[in-house]
């Protein structure tokens, strides 16, 4: 009996396994003989390059707050041949997402209104050229520009949803009454239909745009993108820098392009058959010395110093004195970068404004005389009541009398700087002011800056050369010119003791992550410049231009200032002979006094003639009051001392009213 049993399940299970394998054979056969699948041909295969763009890497200040970032968005296109008769329920599906009119996206999408016929030649069967018309379409149509990534995604996933609800009503529509074979064709045809309206019916092209939340906050420091060409002028899609730290930094900032080469059928990607696939590089961060509360603060008195003296241009430069980094720079009038109009200015006047400083440079020239020994800080000289005929120096503010060398440079006399100066000899008066970083770029990261001119006594007989006044007139800042930024280093050097820096706008560069791929540091120009003693002399009269002299405007409460005030003739463009109506005024200066935190230069170009508001105290002195008092503030700098009298004087010191001083008030 149990022979019997085990025999049957045994001719069963044969049975069983040989009914499987028939069923198997059998199906495979109708696969491949009767009714095989339709390989995919290759002449239904696009290759396909897809260029995926690294993101522009961030500026940002010393604090980490964005200058300048990049954020993707997307211009939608379609394309009128995929969606074909579909196009209108198309558009009436997705015009709402767009906020769009249905009327006018219908329109956009008929299949009849992007087909041209283009002339072509081609070759006939008896080998000749002929002239043949051919119809052309336009296969990408822009729907709609700077979709945001967020709404991109909201569309595309509506996308999804309506067709696959549309093709389950329409599959059962379908095959309803159709036999079975002709309901597998039907539902394969119709589901590759609609994979391919949902996926290339409507495509999103990124694009990268570069915005600034700042607007022209420290424009002429971080600069603007554009969007490189290529060799046609055809679009590269990748941003360029143009100007300031973006093209300075651009190929640290770019990112780099991955690319993904495939291929596409009409049902979708081949992703079996990528044959390269390398991922996008997003660009690197540069970081700046610049700070953004401070530069907010010049910006602010800049522009209220604009309003009230409705000049061509001011120039403020914020720098530390113990390293040269600069803390803001404020070009007026500026530019918003990518907004940029017909009134807007992108000189940078910092570095490509060549002026004749005038008595702000008397600085130099005293601190030289002073550092030779040819005067000593208690000397008095005669002013020469204003006009000393030998070389034709004259004072607008003429006092007979002797003076202190002290009062002298706080009133600003030329006469008493051109007859200190006089006493150097020639080389030694140019070696001094190239040492002072005159007629060299200061090697600013800005891109092209001008070097500014310092005449040589070899060039004596030359055109525009060294002659005979040319000694005199560089004492109070003519027969010289400079930039604002080659005159803000060198009073940063007056002020942290006789060291010339490289400006230093660049902290450091960073990667993914935050990660410090190069870091910069402060970089000297020159050392011991000038002797410790001298430099305490500079100070004490720098102060007392402030305490006592031209640049009372530019006293700052709760720190003590130290400045030197410029008003200085220009020659306007095509003439030769200096105006009487066109000026600079500045003011260029550091605080507090007894530990210099901060220098400050403020050029105005062409303030108001009206009430001497022309003048170098009254036209920049208020306004490097107004940066001092806020970045001090700010930067909780310490106070100067509050003590009533501090002698600044020394012995034997003659003021203008003609008796001794013994001490002055610190804060006037």
């Amino acid at each position: 009996m149990k022979q019997t049993s085990s025999s049957f399940w045994l001719r069963t299970f044969t049975w069983l396994t040989a009914a499987c394998l028939g069923g198997a054979a059998g199906r495979l056969a109708w696969v491949q003989v009767v009714q095989p699948l339709q390989p995919v041909e290759r002449a239904d295969i696009t290759d396909r390059v897809i260029v995926r763009h690294g993101r522009r890497g961030m500026i940002r200040d010393g604090q980490g707050t964005p200058l300048a970032l990049s954020e993707t968005i997307y211009n939608l296109k379609a394309d009128p041949q995929i969606l074909s008769n579909d196009a209108p329920r198309f558009a009436d599906a997705i015009a709402p997402w767009l906020g769009l009119p249905a009327v006018e996206l219908r329109t956009l999408l008929d299949l009849s209104n992007h087909i041209r016929w283009v002339p072509r030649l081609m070759t006939n069967a008896a080998g000749r050229l002929e002239t043949h018309r051919v119809a052309w379409t336009n296969r990408s149509v822009l729907v709609k520009s700077g979709v945001l990534p967020q709404d991109w995604e909201l569309i595309r996933s509506n996308l999804h949803e309506l067709w696959r609800g549309e093709q389950t009503n329409e599959i059962r529509r379908l095959t309803s009454d159709l036999p079975r074979r002709k309901r597998t064709q039907a539902i394969r045809s119709y589901r590759e239909r609609m994979n391919q309206l949902r996926v290339l019916g409507l495509t999103a092209e990124s694009v990268e745009l570069r915005s600034y939340p700042h607007e022209s906050l420290a424009a002429h420091v971080v600069g603007y993108v554009t969007n490189a060409l290529d060799a046609r002028q055809h679009p590269l899609h990748q941003l360029r820098g143009v100007m300031g730290i973006e093209r300075q930094f651009n190929e640290q900032l770019r990112g780099r392009d991955g690319q993904l080469l495939t291929h596409v059928t009409r049902a979708g990607e081949l992703a079996a058959e990528r044959e390269l696939d390398l991922k996008a590089l997003d660009g690197m961060d540069v970081v700046l010395t610049l700070d953004l509360r401070i530069q907010s603060i010049a910006e602010q008195a800049v522009a209220t110093g604009f309003a009230r003296l409705s000049p061509k241009s001011i120039t403020a430069i914020v720098v530390r004195p113990q390293n040269g980094e600069i803390l803001g720079l404020v070009c007026r009038p500026g530019f918003v970068p990518g907004r940029m109009g017909a009134d807007s200015q992108t000189v940078n006047y910092a570095t490509r404004m060549q002026i004749e400083p005038g008595s702000t440079f008397k600085i130099f020239t005293y601190a030289a005389v002073l550092n030779e020994g040819l005067a000593l800080h208690d000397n008095t000289e005669d002013t020469e009541n204003g006009h000393w005929a030998r070389y034709k120096v004259n004072d607008d503010h003429r006092k007979p009398g002797r003076f202190s060398l002290e009062d002298s440079f706080a009133h600003s006399f030329n006469t008493v700087a051109a007859k200190l100066t006089m006493r150097l000899p020639e080389d030694v008066l140019v070696r001094y002011m190239t040492n002072f970083g005159f007629g060299t770029p200061s090697g600013i990261p800005l891109g092209y800056e001008d070097r500014g001119r310092v005449k040589f006594p070899a060039t004596r007989g030359q055109r525009n050369g060294w002659d005979g006044f040319t000694q005199s007139r560089m004492a109070y800042g003519y027969s010289i010119t400079a930039t604002p930024i080659q005159m803000a280093m060198a009073v940063a050097m007056i002020a942290n003791g006789g060291t010339l820096y490289e400006p230093q706008l660049v902290k450091r560069i960073e990667g993914p992550g935050g990660t410090v791929l190069r870091e910069f540091y402060s970089r000297k120009r020159a050392s011991d410049l000038l002797k410790p003693e001298t430099i305490q002399t500079m100070h004490r009269f720098m102060r007392r231009v402030v305490t006592h002299g031209t640049g009372g405007k530019a006293a700052v409460e709760d720190w003590a200032v130290a400045g030197k005030t410029g008003t200085a003739k220009k020659i306007p463009p095509g003439e030769t002979a200096y105006s009487n109506r066109k000026f600079y005024g500045s003011f260029f200066g550091f605080l507090p006094v007894e530990d210099p935190q901060l220098a400050i230069c403020v050029i105005v170009d062409e303030p108001i003639l009206a009430d001497k508001a022309y003048y170098g105290g009254a036209a920049a002195g208020p306004i490097f009051a107004d940066i001092a008092r806020g970045a001090a503030a700010y930067l909780a700098i310490r106070p100067s001392p509050k003590a009533d009298t501090v002698n600044f004087s020394g012995t034997g010191n003659v003021p203008p009213t003609g008796k001794p001083i013994v001490a002055v008030r610190l804060h006037p």
